[in-house]
């Protein structure tokens, strides 16, 4: 298979099989703890300004609050469209999350 084959499909086997790939990550997380620990390292080097503004967002908003989409009142998570920009975020709940971030990379915007 080809490499851009291969992560095709292993994107959409991870989003069709969701929850066995969580149970996969968590038991590989717990027989490799160095690994997954240096992983963890890793991404909070490379993601210096994503680890501050979620960190920055829980801080300046503590309490949940509902989705803005309108007509939508469940729970929402914190969004950031810029994370230069730590305090400016939107509350979207987890499909609106996920339908923003989808459409962020089919636009090609790197997330």
């Amino acid at each position: 298979m080809i490499d851009e084959e291969k992560k095709a499909y292993m994107k959409k086997y991870r989003r069709d099989n969701l929850y066995l790939h969580n149970q996969y990550q968590k038991w590989w997380i717990r027989i490799n703890p160095e690994a997954a620990r240096a992983i963890r390292k890793r991404w909070n080097e490379k993601n210096k300004e994503k680890k501050r503004a979620g960190y920055l967002a829980i801080k300046e908003y503590p309490e949940v609050r509902d989705c803005e989409f309108e007509g939508c009142t469940n729970i929402g998570h914190r969004h950031h469209p810029d994370y230069t920009k730590p305090l400016l975020i939107l509350w979207l709940c987890l499909q609106h999350h996920k339908s923003e971030h989808n459409r962020l990379l089919e636009g090609g915007v790197v997330i």
